[in-house]
């Protein structure tokens, strides 16, 4: 580039930054969101062209001031900024000492932030901030997967409350926890990520998921996870006779059975038509008792 166009893009990357400064201190005003996502729009073209488009070209400081706002209890829209830098610097190994403390420390905040560790269960106003956190360690995936390892909150308690995410958790982080357990699946190198008990977990969250009645994307993700869970991990012993456990009244044995069959043997088409099979019997279960709930109320 250019010296003029150089300083073109330095200064339209300063407006944006100065726009986004107010949304990552938890501003949440309908007008500081709509700036915050055109400036993140700005970010997205002009850090194609490299530190250029960073305050000072400072990486690191910008790095250490998501983390700090995202820890400091602001908005978890810092983690869309950061998702931002892992995608035009994950690349570059220089990189990683701005990067790697930043991801770890978001996703330590976001577990503390989103799970109660004494109570075992799940904080409703850190929500938001656990899916985000999980968001991340997604996108440094895809981006930068070497910084998984120096991710020291990658243990087997994430792990263990993805499932519990999953399998019980609010719906609104079932679709956070099945991406943060696409992690689990791919990375063997940080503690607890082999550990046999979290593969049993993980298949129990996935049977529980389908029968409270996921949304669509979840029930649209699950055959591909399904599948590479069958084929990443050892399978557990007893699978079929979860799934007729769990599922039980919603179907006959037979049926339960055969739906089982398709998704713990079949490819990912039959893995689809049984995962679809087994959301219309939940379903179904619902609307018979509910039915059946309204004929006793006029009685």
């Amino acid at each position: 580039l250019g010296p003029a166009a150089t300083q073109a893009i330095s200064r339209v990357s300063a407006a944006a930054w100065e726009c986004l400064s107010s949304a990552l201190l938890g501003a949440s005003n309908f007008a500081t969101a709509r700036g915050a996502d055109a400036a993140l729009d700005v970010l997205s073209m002009s850090l194609a062209y490299g530190r250029v488009a960073l305050p000072n070209g400072d990486l690191a400081g910008v790095c250490r001031s998501l983390s700090a706002a995202f820890v400091g209890g602001g908005s978890p829209f810092a983690v869309d900024v950061l998702a931002l830098l892992l995608r035009e610097f994950g690349r570059d190994e220089d990189a990683d000492v701005a990067l790697a403390p930043a991801v770890s420390a978001i996703a330590a905040a976001g577990l503390q932030f989103g799970w109660d560790a004494s109570s075992r269960s799940f904080r409703q106003d850190g929500e938001d901030h656990l899916a985000a956190s999980w968001k991340l360690l997604e996108r440094t995936l895809r981006h930068a997967p070497r910084l998984l390892k120096r991710v020291l909150v990658c243990t087997s308690d994430l792990w263990h409350v993805a499932c519990r995410a999953l399998a019980d958790g609010p719906l609104a982080l079932a679709m956070p926890a099945l991406d943060v357990l696409g992690v689990w699946l791919e990375d063997d190198g940080s503690p607890g990520a082999s550990h046999e008990h979290i593969t049993a977990e993980a298949w129990n969250a996935c049977i529980l998921v389908l029968r409270r009645g996921p949304r669509r994307d979840l029930v649209q993700a699950l055959p591909s996870f399904l599948e590479a869970l069958r084929d990443c991990r050892e399978t557990p012993e007893g699978l079929r006779d979860a799934f007729v456990r769990i599922f039980a009244g919603c179907a006959s044995v037979r049926r339960l059975e055969s739906l089982a069959q398709d998704v713990l043997e079949g490819n990912e088409f039959r893995i689809t038509q049984g995962v679809n099979g087994l959301v219309h019997c939940a379903s179904r279960k619902v609307i018979r008792d509910e039915q059946g709930m309204a004929k006793k109320k006029k009685k």
